[in-house]
């Protein structure tokens, strides 16, 4: 007490005039304001907490009820015969007193189960502003403990009887995080890029991107994940306007909300049933059996190795359409490479560099064949975990496929994606018939797919944004 205040004013002056006004400021009736006055309100006037002197409200912190005298039988704690900082021992408040409040970290355990924050109080006696162990008060302990991490499997509906892949969740969703990467290829042949074929004129230029954070599906959409989205789409489900919408591109291009979502020009591209009822129904199983030896397909339940097979035969719109029911939407060029690339490890492929083998992919250089069940091939898994980002099927992507595109953002882009309306759509990925250098994770599936085709090469990947 009597050290100025804030506002530069002895901490008495509690009407800020810069005059003692013996009326009011001395409170001691001394004769003058001194440090003895020093209990007015806290704030500008000067008022100070520290230790041992006024608290939040101005009254020493000895001072409990607040009359501006020590009353010896409930304040003098030390019974010292006077009341002073060591005296101060009760609670935090605004009543002033002057307990330490400690609050240090609590490794997961017994009193949290994952972790958090103890909090202590307790009289700092050596003054030195930290509650060391002999100081705290232990009836003052508690806890603020944190809850489970976030759960890294989005479950989407296509999961709700429990599809299982692998020993896990057929739906679960990896975490891919927040960064920038190099896309494309940088086409200097032998000197940087480490592919063989260095790629095509339409992986240049390699460009900075930028990419939020997304989770995406861990294995490609299955048959038996697609029979529920049957099942519900026989039931009358359709998608909305604006739904599977991008929120992140539509806030870097600066659209409006849901201008990345579904559009109702795109209900007549949908087929009016699921399955067929009269001969003549354009159903939706007629669309995805689009060639008897290698569709995925089959209109009863299979073994569960089948239906653990990636879908295939769906175009672009019955993939946005899927992703929307599953709670997602289409990940965008850059989303997927970012994955497949491993963000800045820049892989050549979603493993790494080593070439590929019947291990690493579902390719011409493996299986060969439409009908393997995802994550078949764990070696050639992604960094972040993702399976068959290379080989199986090629997904789509929300973009429009221009060979071009680059060239628009060879200055770096951010949450980008090509919204110009074209001919065809990006697919990646390439699919079971690849040659092992069209695995590469730059590569584009270059010119793209007609969004109305369906055919046995092409499959879907949901993304869900954070």
């Amino acid at each position: 007490p009597g050290n100025n205040g804030a506002d530069g004013l002895a901490c008495w002056d509690l009407n800020s005039n810069g005059v003692c006004d013996l009326a009011t400021e001395d409170t001691d009736d001394s004769g003058a304001c001194d440090a003895a006055d020093c209990r007015g309100p806290a704030g500008a006037d000067g008022a100070n907490g520290a230790p041992g002197t006024d608290g939040a409200d101005g009254l020493a912190c000895w001072d409990l009820n607040g009359n501006g005298v020590c009353d010896l039988a409930s304040e003098d704690a030390d019974s010292s015969g006077a009341c002073e900082a060591a005296d101060c021992q009760g609670a935090v408040g605004a009543d002033g007193l002057n307990s330490v409040l400690s609050v240090s970290h609590e490794a997961p355990g017994t009193n949290c189960t994952y972790g958090g924050q103890r909090i202590e109080t307790g009289l700092d006696a050596d003054g030195d502003s930290v509650l060391d162990p002999g100081e705290v008060n232990d009836a003052s302990t508690s806890y603020l403990c944190q809850g489970p991490p976030p759960p890294e499997v989005v479950e989407g509906a296509s999961c709700a009887t429990g599809l299982v892949c692998n020993s896990e969740s057929c739906c679960r969703n990896i975490v891919v995080p927040a960064g920038t990467f190099l896309m494309g290829r940088c086409g200097d042949a032998g000197a940087g890029c480490l592919d063989e074929s260095d790629g095509s004129s339409s992986e240049l230029p390699e460009h900075p991107a930028t990419v939020s954070s997304f989770h995406l599906d861990k294995y490609e959409v299955t048959v038996g994940r697609f029979r529920a989205f049957m099942n519900a789409y026989d039931a009358g489900w359709r998608p909305m306007v604006g739904q599977g919408a991008n929120r992140v591109v539509e806030s870097s291009l600066g659209l409006a909300s849901g201008e990345t979502g579904w559009q109702s020009a795109w209900d007549s591209q949908l087929a009016s049933v699921a399955y067929q009822v009269t001969p003549g129904d354009w159903s939706l199983e007629d669309r995805i059996t689009c060639n008897a030896d290698s569709e995925t397909w089959r209109h009863e339940i299979g073994t569960e190795e089948q239906e653990d097979y990636p879908i295939n035969c769906v175009n672009w719109y019955e993939a946005f359409a899927f992703c929307v029911w599953d709670g997602g939407r289409l990940p965008t060029e850059a989303e997927w490479e970012r994955a497949a690339a491993g963000g800045t490890d820049n892989r050549l492929y979603p493993w790494g560099w080593d070439v590929p083998t019947a291990s690493h992919a579902n390719s011409a250089e493996g299986a060969n064949s439409p009908h393997v069940a995802v994550g078949s091939t764990p070696l050639g898994n992604g960094r972040w975990g993702h399976s068959d980002l290379a080989g199986s099927m090629f997904e789509w992507t929300l973009d429009w496929y221009s060979d071009t595109y680059y060239l628009t953002t060879e200055a770096g882009c951010s949450d980008c994606a090509n919204l110009t309306a074209a001919t065809y759509r990006a697919v990646r990925g390439n699919s079971w018939l690849a040659a092992g250098w069209q695995l590469r994770a730059a590569g584009r599936g270059g010119p793209g797919l007609s969004p109305g085709m369906n055919a046995a090469g092409v499959g879907v990947r949901c993304v869900r944004g954070l």
